[in-house]
């Protein structure tokens, strides 16, 4: 049996979703020992708390302006896991439903796990807008910084990862956030600046500098897909078997991203 820490980040209004994704937690690696780690600037009444086999934890952090806390979001990960014997972590951000899956894609995801590599799943725009292309706020154009990235590479390979889920060993998403974390560094002490999406844009830019040009292979990206929440609305597909039989490209949905309409509003009104 393996030691699973699932990290569950939700500060603010973000809180809201924490009910729909405990009541799904249980689907992931349901025949292994989880445990999950709550940030956020509430939800302690879950603390050491056991619901449906899951044991919670909760870590409670002050909500700083964004986006501090997105920046720094694998440190708070890996500072709170690191005095657990786990063997392996998945990230998600608050918004996420987990789709039940057969105890054979588990199987296959332990392995995929065990290769020491980040997972990653490639953004879901490529699903909905096949033609999009990637550019700032989500990629750095400074050549200034250290996390600049050839945006050409990324739009050319439909390689822009999206990071509302990560996953890996401890050891691997420890030496990711000593990476994300030394490039924040360096940008904010040269250029007291840091990108609008810092931690997509750094992971990112570690994804096209050492898989796609230096070719080292440690980030696996996959197709696992994040709904879009607006084209969710529209097509009104509520199950994750309509996506599957129409985008059979896709290797399997297992995260489901979906807004309620007052965060929407909240959006659109730039109050996040």
């Amino acid at each position: 049996m393996s030691k699973v820490g699932i990290v569950y980040m939700a500060t603010s209004v973000y809180k809201a979703y924490f009910d729909n994704f405990l009541s799904t937690v249980h689907n992931l690696f349901p025949n292994d020992e989880r445990t999950l780690f709550v940030i956020s600037d509430g939800l302690s009444e879950f603390d050491n708390v056991n619901f449906r086999g899951t044991t919670i934890y909760v870590k409670n952090i002050i909500d700083l302006p964004y986006p501090i806390i997105t920046a720094c979001k694998l440190r708070y990960l890996t500072e709170f896991t690191k005095d657990y014997d786990l063997d392996y972590i998945l990230y998600f951000d608050a918004d996420s439903i987990i789709f039940e899956k057969p105890n054979s894609f588990w199987e296959w995801f332990k392995n995929e796990l065990d290769s020491n590599k980040l997972i990653m799943s490639r953004h879901p725009h490529y699903l909905y807008t096949p033609n999009r292309n990637f550019d700032e706020p989500f990629l750095i154009s400074s050549k200034n910084s250290i996390g600049y990235v050839d945006k050409n590479l990324v739009n050319e390979r439909k390689s822009y990862i999206i990071t509302s889920f990560f996953a890996g060993t401890p050891q691997i998403i420890k030496e990711t956030d000593n990476k994300i974390y030394n490039m924040l560094g360096t940008d904010l002490s040269n250029l007291r600046w840091m990108p609008m999406y810092p931690d997509e844009a750094y992971l990112n830019a570690i994804y096209v500098n050492d898989n796609i040009i230096n070719d080292k292979d440690n980030i696996k990206l996959f197709s696992f897909i994040t709904i879009n929440p607006y084209y969710f609305a529209e097509t009104n597909r509520n199950t994750d078997n309509v996506f599957e039989n129409n985008f059979p490209e896709y290797d399997t949905i297992f995260i489901n991203q979906k807004y309620d309409t007052s965060i929407k509003d909240q959006k659109k009104n730039n109050e996040l």
